[in-house]
């Protein structure tokens, strides 16, 4: 048990090793080695095929897990977690955590942000919209949510297109016009138009 143990932890451990001990019966085995950075892309994703939810963990933990294998699996293995979550709140939790860091990630494809901008979870709708790499078209929808937050996240965002964001500068939501006219991108016509409309709210 030590021998094997301390194999799946080494990360100079041959792969074949490593391979050889992702099919150990021992779970708690398969799990050392689905945490060993040294384990290859392609036998990480092997062993997200595993049905013991703490090897998948430890998988989707692991820093050499590429991350368009992590997205691809949380897209097609995940989409029905969330009518799901009475069943399995844990599940829920671990995807929310997922979907979360891809919304804030710059490195994410569009097509997985323009996804997640659509996700119930607003705080997940709030990441994208704070994201900086996030696509003009992903903010133009964002700036209409019907969540405060994500409309104020997509006023911040210095990607934000100039015309949405004096859009926004002109919001009911008078957190969401001040951040919007804040922004260094609103035109500079759309700034003066929310100045005087402040300063004729306070001497009025």
């Amino acid at each position: 048990m030590y021998v094997r143990w301390y194999t799946a932890a080494h990360p100079t451990s041959p792969p074949s090793a490593l391979e050889n001990l992702a099919n150990d019966e021992d779970c708690r085995i398969r799990e050392t080695v689905a945490s060993n950075p040294s384990a290859s892309p392609e036998l990480l994703k092997q062993m997200l095929q595993d049905p013991t939810p703490t090897i998948i963990r430890c998988v989707l933990d692991n820093p050499a897990l590429p991350r368009a294998t992590l997205a691809m699996w949380q897209l097609v293995h995940l989409e029905d977690t969330s009518s799901r979550a009475d069943q399995n709140s844990s599940e829920l939790s671990l995807t929310d955590r997922i979907r979360t860091l891809q919304a804030v990630d710059r490195g994410s494809p569009h097509w997985l942000l323009e996804q997640l901008a659509q996700n119930p979870n607003p705080t997940i709708r709030q990441n994208v919209a704070s994201n900086f790499t996030c696509p003009t078209a992903t903010l133009e929808l964002l700036a209409q949510d019907l969540d405060l937050q994500v409309r104020e996240q997509v006023a911040s965002n210095r990607r934000c297109p100039p015309p949405v964001l004096a859009q926004l500068s002109l919001s009911r939501d008078t957190s969401t016009a001040k951040i919007a006219a804040q922004n260094p991108n609103t035109p500079a016509a759309a700034r003066g138009a929310w100045a005087l409309g402040l300063q004729h709210y306070l001497l009025h």
